[in-house]
């Protein structure tokens, strides 16, 4: 019992420093580097976070770090990838930001509750459902970009 909360507490705090590095580290790039570009080098890392977390919650294969590795990943990549996609969701919104920006934390949080909605209607009592609903975000995220970033491009 008292064991199990300490281990899930530390490691929901190791999930919660990566993020923050990565928001740190993010910070320091965005003065830098073009936000299309780092949301292109992060988000097949991410993509291949989920598929790797699908892929060991469904064979089993890598144990509990199986589990772990890929979703600190996970967990961690999106340090880059939500302010790099608020800059760019706001940019061309620059008069009505404010409408924009609630706009855009409404669709994040029913896009979050439904995640979170489906990952808990699937539960088996495995990883699996949450596993496959990350998965299927961050392949569907890198999917997504690739589309859009074809229309900047041209």
């Amino acid at each position: 019992g008292a064991l199990f909360a300490a281990a899930a507490g530390a490691l929901f705090g190791m999930n919660a420093l990566g993020l923050i590095t990565a928001s740190q580290v993010n910070g320091r790039l965005a003065r830098r580097v073009n936000p299309r570009t780092i949301l292109k080098t992060v988000l097949p890392a991410t993509a291949l976070a989920g598929l790797v977390l699908l892929a060991s919650a469904s064979t089993g294969t890598g144990g509990f770090p199986g589990i772990l590795v890929p979703l600190f990943v996970y967990v961690a990549s999106l340090g880059f990838i939500l302010p790099n996609t608020t800059v760019l969701a706001m940019a061309p919104h620059g008069r009505m930001a404010g409408s924009a920006s609630a706009l855009l934390g409404t669709i994040q949080f029913l896009l979050g509750a439904t995640a979170a909605s489906l990952a808990g209607a699937l539960g088996s009592g495995s990883a699996v459902p949450l596993a496959l609903v990350i998965a299927v975000c961050a392949v569907g995220s890198f999917l997504i970009h690739q589309t859009v970033s074809r229309e900047w491009e041209s």
